[in-house]
Order: C-alpha cells, then sequence, then structure tokens
C-alpha cells in the first residue's frame, strides 16, 4: 500500500467514526455511513468489519445499528492520564463562569485548530463554535484560536493561515486581512476579541493565551458573550480575571507532561 493510499485509509476511518459518533445513542446503520461519506458498500463493510474488530465500534443488542466502541472509554482514560491540562484548568473555568455568568472554554492547540478540553457555563449560556468537548475549530475562528495563532512563531502562524484561508473565508465568511491585523494586534495587546463571521454574528467575546513552562503557547482560555452583554467596563474585569487565571493554569503545567515535552506543531498533512 503507497502512502496515498494509506492516508486514504485513514481519512475513510476517522470519517466513519465521526459519523458513528454523531449518531450518539441511537447509533447508525451501515447505510447512513455509506450515503453520509459516498463510499462503495464493500469498502464501508471493511473498514467498519475492522474498527469492530478492535473495539472502537460496537453493534447494537439487535446487531442492525453501529456505536462507539467501549475501547474509546480505555483510550480516552489513558489520554486523560497523560495530559492534567483540563483538570488544572477546571477551576478556573468554574470561577470564571459563576463571575461573570457567561460560558468559559479552554482550549488545546492540535495542528491547524484548536480542540476544545473543556468549558463552563455561566447564568448566561451562550453559543460557540465548538459545540462542546472535542469539538475541533480550525485556528482563525474565534477568539482562542486567534490568541493561539497571535503567539505562534511567524513561519508557523502564516502557514496555518495560508492553509486555512478557504475555509475561513468561505464557510466562516471571515476576512482575513482583517484577521491578520487582529493576529498581529492580539499579539501586542495579550487578549483578543476575535473577528465576526456568519456563523454567530450575535456573539462575541474574549481570548487569551496559555504559555508552558518554556513560554511556548499550548492553548488558550476564551469566553463566548452575546454582544449586548459585552460593555466596556465588563470587558476590561474580565481580561484582568482571565489573565490572573491563565497565569494560575500556567504555573500548575508539568513541564515533564509528554503533550508539551515537544515543539508545537502547526502542519499535519493535509
Amino acid at each position: 500500500m503507497d502512502k496515498n493510499s494509506s492516508t486514504q485509509v485513514v481519512d475513510r476511518v476517522v470519517a466513519i467514526l465521526e459519523v458513528v459518533a454523531a449518531a450518539g445513542a441511537e447509533g447508525c446503520r451501515l447505510k447512513d455511513v455509506i450515503e453520509t461519506l459516498g463510499l462503495k458498500r464493500a469498502t464501508a463493510y471493511r473498514l467498519v468489519d475492522s474498527l469492530r474488530s478492535h473495539g472502537l465500534i460496537r453493534t447494537s443488542p439487535e446487531g442492525r445499528r453501529l456505536l462507539i466502541g467501549y475501547r474509546f472509554l480505555s483510550l480516552g482514560g489513558q489520554a486523560s492520564a497523560t495530559s492534567t491540562l483540563a483538570e488544572i484548568a477546571r477551576p478556573s473555568l468554574l470561577r470564571l463562569a459563576s463571575e461573570f455568568g457567561d460560558t468559559f472554554f479552554l482550549f488545546a492547540h492540535d495542528g491547524y485548530e484548536n480542540v476544545c478540553l473543556d468549558y463552563r457555563e455561566g447564568n448566561y449560556p451562550a453559543t460557540s463554535y465548538a459545540r462542546g468537548v472535542g469539538g475541533r475549530v480550525p485556528l482563525g475562528v474565534g477568539q482562542g484560536t486567534i490568541a493561539v495563532l497571535a503567539h505562534l512563531p511567524d513561519g508557523e502562524r502564516d502557514e496555518i493561515i495560508a492553509h486555512n484561508r478557504e475555509i475561513l473565508a468561505g464557510a466562516y465568511g471571515i476576512d482575513i486581512e482583517k484577521l491578520v491585523r487582529e493576529v498581529l494586534d492580539t499579539r501586542g495587546r495579550g487578549y483578543t476579541q476575535g473577528i465576526c463571521s456568519n456563523r454567530i454574528p450575535d456573539h462575541t467575546g474574549l481570548g487569551l493565551p496559555v504559555f508552558d513552562s518554556r513560554h511556548r503557547v499550548v492553548g488558550a482560555l476564551s469566553c463566548s458573550i452575546l454582544i449586548g452583554r459585552f460593555v466596556a467596563e465588563r470587558r476590561n474585569r474580565m481580561i484582568v480575571a482571565m489573565r490572573a487565571e491563565a497565569q494560575i493554569i500556567e504555573k500548575q503545567i508539568n513541564p515533564l507532561d509528554p503533550v508539551f515535552s515537544g515543539p508545537a506543531r502547526a502542519a499535519r498533512s493535509a
């Protein structure tokens, strides 16, 4: 199997897992996987059968629907044991949500995206791009991703924006020139209010970077808030509080944590 073929297999496996996971507790049929992904029946059956043999997919008791396998529970437990960032940040998210009543998020930088590790809602829950724990957001979309972009090395930042340009402009309606200016401004002032998109135009917020012990950006704290609640005095208090919580998180990050042991990478193979 050549490199392109093996990459295609991995892409299809991930896509199948995403379709099955999106179906939730109800599960989905093999037919749904085939129709959603445009796969040939034989290909879909072969890949699903392999995933089932590894415990990553299971079938419902009557055997007609596909569900995420229990092996993900053990894999998730192993993953959480290697990185305590979400655990470290949880008290900070709770304090912020309690004080301001809005929704606060912890994101980790992963390639061309941010992934939501945790979030906490206050009395005024708001819409977000991430949609929940595990949600992935292209860098350039939302406050948390801009906070990360602003503190990456110049070459890495430029490569990410170039890679994400099409989806940023097309799917989210983001002005790339405005994004670049906001990224540069964020590096100077240390926080961002983000760039408006056509997905959730009635929301705004703040994003601040989270650094490891070597001062490499590993993620971000962000909040999502209705524009009508985002007055200047409130914004200034939130900046101070979020900056203080980011510093608390940074002091607790284990420098030996394998998640942070290597240089931040942008470019995963497309």
